[in-house]
């Protein structure tokens, strides 16, 4: 997947890409193999939702994002402020780097 970030509508966006593509992260299992929702767990993405929206999520919790899908473009657009908080995060340090 390729991921955009629009900092000023706080707005983040995958789009499906062919695997080995230029700046592109695995985001999930194949289709055929993927039985629950998806858990981000690139620690550079992670890290990046995590500054942009500081200023309005709690520093240890946990958030869901559901995304619109676009089906013309086979992309999805996650809207951050309307994150809604699951809890705080159980376990280590090593846990809380590997989830959003």
């Amino acid at each position: 997947m390729l991921a955009y970030f629009d900092y000023s509508s706080k707005t983040f966006a995958i789009k499906s890409c062919k695997a080995g593509a230029q700046s592109s992260i695995k985001f999930s299992k194949n289709k055929t193999e993927q039985k629950r929702r998806i858990i981000l767990n690139s620690s550079a993405i992670s890290s990046l939702i995590k500054n942009t929206m500081n200023d309005s999520w709690v520093s240890d919790g946990r958030y869901e994002i559901e995304g619109t899908y676009l089906s013309d473009s086979n992309s999805m657009i996650f809207e951050l402020l309307n994150a809604k908080n699951i809890g705080a995060f159980k376990g280590g340090p090593n846990k809380k780097e590997a989830n959003l």
